[in-house]
């Protein structure tokens, strides 16, 4: 059978109006409004939506589980701390610093360079570099040196690294951008808070039950862990559909249809990916939207990849006579909670197509959060519990939120979600949603995460042993700036897209239309309107 891309006359394409007969959801208001209504034949309607249910039923839990395993074996390493990981190897004054720093200077090394293997080698890399990162944490189990926790460190970065864009690559594979948004929003927040949540209470779970073996204390924590990583990073090889055009879960019918979806997007949404070049990367890395996105980036790391490690700490400072496995269980709360808020704020993104209210939202959460925390002393312990509510709130609506993905074009229909850290932040897909075509989008979303890391490397030196006895005031204050700045970017860069959209809808960019490599416009294309 085959299979041919629906041309602009079959999609009655015309400038403020899209209109396919295979396509749920149109276009955004400056070219076509995704709550217009759109004719669409019913037996079609019915096989799409059973495609749709079949991806979600198959795809998204394997890649929310990806991301559950992966931010689990990231983050363990602070519920590991507590447990006495640091007497056992040796580790002294900012040793544990330095390799929780080594985690993310890797990662940001990695992240550009593997996204490009990705997508010129595409599915089986994520398996594989998932089987990875597993046996980097299993090993882990038995280190028994300084150095050797500083290496292990490193190539858990370089695993991690290569894992989240393949997981945004797969995806975008199969679904249309406007169905991104949910449901990455939804298994994102979702894996995110249950790792957290989860890692908590596995880990008091293993201390309370004791050695595994010949495996003690904190060692048990890494060899479960590692064990499911790599469990499933094989099963996955076998299990995951690898390519829309040649899957067999998938009817004649249905796969029709399926790529007819996606080739219905345009140019930038097509399957087609243009070749690399080196204005398009410079494209990618300067512009307004890349930059003020990669800053709140790199802020959000701040506080979320804090919290992360050093949540136990912090609570060890605030509850100095409970038990290990008591600290672990009152980690486990403020990411359930979180989780909860950041799902209703994703939602909420997604309904009124804002990333910059919902990104301001959650930075005055976490100005007032830490706020209380410098603010107080150490008797205030409800309180300060309390905060750490609001903090880890914040970190999750804007750090691991999803958003609607929209542009127009003469021929770029829509930017679908290509996003080098599948799970896409907010900030990460407001960045994502204003980056095209598909090369600028996947390295805008490379850059953003890339040179994110700084926050994360940032992060690994705001709570420091020296600065316990004041209550970790340096992380305190360092977060509350950063939240304080993310409000004030977040707006700037609103009034800044809503500029141009007057802009283009003026006529102001059509001079454009003239200049050669049309397909290369992307976002500079005069049909192009930012969302915001």
């Amino acid at each position: 059978m085959s299979i041919e891309p629906l041309s602009k006359e079959k999609e009655g394409f015309t400038p403020g109006s899209v209109a396919t007969a295979y396509v749920l959801e149109a276009a955004p208001t400056e070219c076509g409004d995704p709550t217009s209504p759109v004719e669409i034949d019913s037996n079609a309607s019915a096989i799409e939506k059973s495609l749709v249910r079949k991806l979600d039923l198959r795809i998204l839990p394997m890649a929310g589980f990806a991301y559950f395993l992966l931010f689990l074996d990231r983050s363990n390493i602070g519920n590991a701390r507590v447990a006495g990981l640091e007497k056992d190897l040796g580790l002294t004054g900012y040793d544990f610093n330095i390799g929780a720093c080594l985690f993310y200077v890797m990662y940001m090394v990695a992240e550009v360079p593997f996204s490009l293997v990705i997508k010129r080698f595409g599915f089986i890399f994520v398996p594989i570099m998932i089987t990875f990162f597993g046996t980097i944490t299993l090993v882990t189990a038995w280190l028994n040196n300084r150095a050797s926790f500083f290496a292990i460190r490193c190539l858990l970065g370089l695993g991690e690294a290569a894992t989240m864009p393949g997981l945004a690559y797969l995806l975008s594979r199969y679904y249309r951008r406007t169905e991104l948004t949910a449901r990455i929003g939804f298994f994102m927040l979702s894996a995110a808070g249950l790792a957290q949540a989860f890692g908590g209470l596995l880990s008091s779970g293993l201390l309370s039950v004791g050695n595994i073996g010949s495996v003690k204390s904190w060692r048990t924590i890494f060899l479960v862990e590692g064990l499911m990583t790599i469990g499933f990073g094989i099963v996955m090889i076998w299990v995951f559909p690898s390519d829309i055009s040649t899957t067999k879960m998938l009817t004649e019918p249905e796969r029709e249809i399926a790529l007819k979806r996606l080739a219905a997007e345009g140019p930038s949404g097509s399957r087609v990916k243009e070749r690399t070049s080196s204005r398009l990367i410079f494209k990618a890395f300067f512009n307004v939207n890349t930059m003020a996105c990669t800053y709140m980036y790199i802020c959000d790391n701040i506080t979320v990849q804090g919290l992360s490690i050093f949540t136990p700490t912090i609570l060890r400072l605030n509850y100095p006579g409970s038990t290990t496995v008591k600290i672990q269980l009152l980690s486990a709360a403020p990411a359930i909670v979180a989780a909860v808020v950041a799902l209703t704020a994703c939602y909420v993104a997604m309904r009124t197509r804002s990333h910059g209210y919902v990104t301001i939202f959650g930075a005055s959460l976490s100005v007032i959060g830490y706020g209380i925390w410098a603010g107080t002393n150490s008797s205030a312990i409800k309180v300060r519990y309390f905060a750490i509510f609001l903090n880890t709130t914040s970190g999750f609506i804007y750090g691991v939120g999803f958003s609607r993905a929209r542009a127009c074009q003469n021929g770029i229909r829509g930017v679908n979600l290509f996003h080098n850290h599948l799970s896409q932040p907010i900030v990460i897909g407001w960045a994502a949603s204003n980056a095209a075509p598909d090369t600028v989008r996947a390295m805008t979303s490379a850059v953003t995460t890339g040179l994110g890391c700084i926050g994360s490397i940032a992060a690994t030196w705001s709570y420091i042993p020296s600065d316990a006895p004041t209550g970790y005031k340096i992380g305190n204050y360092l977060n509350c700036c950063t939240g304080a700045s993310v409000i004030i970017v977040s707006l700037a860069l609103m009034a800044y897209q809503r500029y141009e959209n007057r802009l283009r809808d003026r006529g102001g960019r059509d001079y454009r239309y003239q200049q050669e490599h049309q397909e290369e416009l992307g976002f500079h294309h005069p049909d192009f309107r930012y969302v915001h």
